[in-house]
């Protein structure tokens, strides 16, 4: 089965508008909105060549259906200087995180979040705040090395 939102996340995840992917396919423009609006679906064909021109796997577009973040409940630092498609793209972005989490969740047992409610503080006492919730001290915290750092 085709799931619509999942080809409007990959496409907007790389930043390709509905017209650009249809040049791209050789398709018109009206025929990816359709598949968005799952007005109808693509055709085997038509799909495998979605799937390279977007560098999403074929069986992503049939993996189910998928929570995407609405501009209304991200924050951007600086919305009025971010493009239309920048901001799709993060929010793109968010979508696949929420993916990634269910994942870990999933798989993992993680700990519950141990935070303060500090929203009315300002930033300076809020860090100040929770360094003393979380038994820190006022000194750096001193960096670990890990695996990451080669």
């Amino acid at each position: 089965m085709f799931y619509p939102a999942r080809l409007e996340v990959a496409r907007k995840r790389r930043s390709i508008s509905k017209s650009a992917l249809a040049n791209f396919i050789g398709v018109d423009v009206r025929s990816i909105t359709g598949y968005e609006r799952e007005e109808f679906e693509p055709s085997s064909d038509t799909l495998n060549q979605i799937s390279n021109c977007l560098n999403f796997p074929v069986e992503w577009f049939s993996a189910g259906n998928l929570h995407q973040p609405s501009p209304q409940t991200a924050s951007f630092r600086s919305q009025a200087r971010m493009s239309a498609k920048n901001r799709d793209a993060a929010l793109a972005s968010g979508a696949l995180a929420f993916l990634l989490n269910d994942y870990i969740e999933f798989f993992f047992t993680l700990p519950s979040p141990d935070l303060l409610d500090l929203r009315e503080e300002d930033p300076e006492a809020a860090a100040i705040t929770l360094r003393q919730h979380w038994g820190l001290g006022e000194r750096p915290i001193k960096r670990h090395t890990s695996f990451f750092d080669g």
